[in-house]
Order: C-alpha cells, then structure tokens, then sequence
C-alpha cells in the first residue's frame, strides 16, 4: 500500500517490531522446573493406583493421589519445610507405599536434620491416617524458599 495510509501502517509496523527488539530477554527456567511439574502431573495420574489394606471384613483400597496430599500436608507442618511434592508408589507384597518427596526448604536450616524430621513426620501421617506403612521415605531437597 503506497500513500499516506500506507507510510502510516509501515510505521506502526516499524515501532511494534523496535518494541519487541528491545525487549529483553525472559530468565531461563529455574533448574528442574521441568521434573517437577511431571511429578505433579504424575502424581495426580496416580489415582488409577491404589494401596490395599486387607481387612477382617474386606479390603480398604486408598488412591496413591490421597496418600500424596496427605504426605504433602504432613511435610509443610514440619518446621523448615517450605514445600514438597510427594510421589507415592504402592508396594505389591502388602500394606505399604515408598514415598519420593522433592522438598523446599527454608533458608538456614540444616537440611540432613530437616530431612530426618520431614521423614518421621511421613512415616507417622501415613500411618495414622491411612493405615498404611511408610516403607522406604527419599526425601530429595531441591530448593531453598526465598
């Protein structure tokens, strides 16, 4: 397009694309942001999974899912703990889960210490609300709060 309307788009043109050139940037990513949103995404798959506890009367089936939120919920009331995402895999010869726990934690606190509580608290929690034992609890620190 030629004239005045046409000098006009061409220039409207011009300014949005030195707009966008002196953008800056976006940050990378925070490292691991990636794994942790599959974490998420798996865990909330989960609920096609279950761990069976055998009863007198008949089985008590609860979703991997359910065990992850309470272990979550568990892991912030430990003080230090700013976080977690918890992955709950069932075990197959009985009542038990293996929990994965990528946790964050807040800054200044020492974190095999952190570590052993946020464990304990797992093993209890899983325990007193579910019924189920706590086989094997990693606890990963993977970040410092800010």
């Amino acid at each position: 397009m030629t004239g005045p309307a046409g000098d006009r788009d061409l220039a409207e043109l011009d300014a949005a694309l030195r707009e966008l050139a002196a953008e800056t940037a976006q940050p990378a990513p925070p490292a691991g942001l990636g794994r942790r949103v599959m974490e998420r995404v798996d865990a909330l798959a989960a609920h096609d999974r279950w761990a069976v506890l055998p009863g007198p009367g008949g089985a008590t089936a609860v979703a991997v899912g359910v065990v992850a939120v309470l272990a979550r919920r568990a892991v912030r009331a430990v003080p230090g703990a700013a976080d977690a995402a918890v992955v709950v895999r069932p075990v197959d010869d009985g009542p038990a889960v293996l929990l994965e726990v990528a946790l964050t934690a807040h800054p200044g606190v020492p974190l095999p210490d952190l570590a052993r509580r946020v464990r304990a608290a797992l093993v209890a929690a899983v325990a007193a609300q579910t019924g189920l034992t706590a086989a094997r609890v990693d606890v990963h620190v993977q970040d410092i709060a800010v």
